[in-house]
């Protein structure tokens, strides 16, 4: 009787346990890599508060000039603050450019650095291979100035200081979001860098212009691909039509 008992009552334990559900991995997100939509973003967003981008880029400029590039990169992630604030549909003072200088020195400064000398290194070793070498020193000066930048804009997004054991991780995450659209991004990477080479041969001044919009195109690229999700609450057109 008693082993009867013992039985009903394993059973009605068996019964009530839950099921374990085995769930597949979720695919990964696909990449869109939308290099006209993220043009014509940074173009328009720039165009609706022209002179205050030009101004933004004139300080960073001169600061970064005057400082021997020991400020470049921590005026680089305040211009990037800047950017952030607009596409969320807030506006900035020049003020908020030099929030990276307080909060972000030591990483973007040695980011900076380290993004320089590799872009130095790889082009004193490949100048000895004609066409080839400079071709290569090319592509890989462009695709280390898109990486540094999104990760300046990581540094622009956060309120605390970034380890600087940290910067090697974040390098990884960009390039392995990056990765699955590789030579994209290579194209991505060159159309920037294209764009910066044109605003230098336009007397240099043209960098006032072309600089701005290309670090507006880069940060709606960042909320594509690395945040895989677009947060920019507030789109360009919108913008526009609320300074017409």
């Amino acid at each position: 009787m008693n082993d009867e008992i013992n039985e009903e009552m394993n059973d009605e334990q068996q019964s009530v346990e839950p099921e374990v559900e085995v769930v597949a991995d979720e695919p990964t997100k696909k990449i869109n890599v939308d290099i006209g939509g993220w043009l014509k973003y940074g173009w328009e967003l720039f165009t609706a508060d022209v002179l205050k981008y030009i101004v933004s880029a004139l300080i960073v400029s001169v600061i970064s000039v005057v400082t021997c590039g020991i400020l470049a990169g921590p005026m680089l992630v305040g211009f990037f603050k800047c950017i952030l604030k607009k596409t969320r549909g807030d506006d900035f003072e020049y003020g908020d450019l030099f929030d990276g200088v307080s909060t972000q020195f030591l990483p973007a400064f040695l980011l900076m650095v380290v993004a320089s000398a590799s872009v130095f290194i790889a082009s004193v070793i490949l100048t000895f291979i004609p066409i080839i070498g400079q071709l290569a020193t090319f592509i890989i000066s462009s695709s280390v100035a898109l990486i540094a930048n999104y990760m300046y804009l990581q540094m622009a997004e956060m309120d605390e200081t970034v380890e600087v054991g940290k910067l090697v991780d974040m390098a990884k995450a960009s390039f392995n979001r990056m990765k699955s659209e590789y030579i994209m991004f290579m194209v991505w990477a060159l159309v920037i860098y294209i764009i910066g080479m044109i605003g230098a041969v336009i007397c240099l001044i043209g960098v006032l212009f072309t600089w701005p919009i290309s670090l507006i195109a880069v940060t709606k690229s960042y909320f594509d691909v690395i945040k895989t999700e677009d947060e920019v609450t507030v789109v360009a057109e919108e913008v526009v039509e609320e300074n017409i």
